[in-house]
């Protein structure tokens, strides 16, 4: 009987652990319930790494700095090139197009990151409810995982954003 109730008390505390864990995780993922707001802060910790002072210079980058930055490099392109040789404005034409491609593609790769940010933050909170189980308490900690990986997505977008704006400056 001993055995019985030490395995069933251990398996009672083990319980109560992992559900008052993701409990709390659950409680905390968003302000709306007085939390603390976990996945906007990290998220938003995220999105400041590319955006800080540099030698006293602040670079902040968006996803429509990209977009900006590639119409400007295409319509600079075409001014330089317009009184060229027909071979010379081809080929100078068909860099302009691929540069206005690739950074258009950056910042709509931005903002579906930015929308699936917003996705995690408000809509996908209710996976955390599954917290609950011994079978379904991965799905909860497979959202935060996932919090962090859409996190360290919007670093590198940033990274090659702010690489982009400096290369065609």
């Amino acid at each position: 009987v001993r055995q019985d109730i030490g395995e069933a008390l251990m398996e009672l505390l083990r319980f109560m652990i992992v559900t008052g864990t993701l409990y709390w995780l659950l409680i905390n993922a968003s302000t709306q319930a007085g939390g603390e707001g976990f996945v906007r802060s990290i998220l938003d910790s995220f999105y400041q790494m590319p955006n800080r002072e540099i030698s006293g210079e602040t670079f902040a980058w968006q996803g429509d700095g990209a977009a900006w930055r590639a119409m400007d490099v295409y319509l600079k392109v075409m001014k330089q090139t317009s009184g060229g040789e027909d071979p010379d404005r081809i080929v100078g034409g068909l860099i302009g197009v691929l540069i206005l491609i690739v950074l258009t593609l950056l910042a709509a790769q931005f903002l579906l990151a930015l929308i699936m940010a917003w996705f995690l933050g408000y809509g996908g909170i209710f996976l955390l409810g599954f917290g609950g189980s011994r079978w379904t308490s991965q799905i909860a900690i497979n959202y935060y995982k996932h919090v962090v990986a859409l996190g360290i997505a919007i670093v590198a977008l940033g990274a090659i954003g702010i690489a982009s704006d400096n290369v065609f400056r």
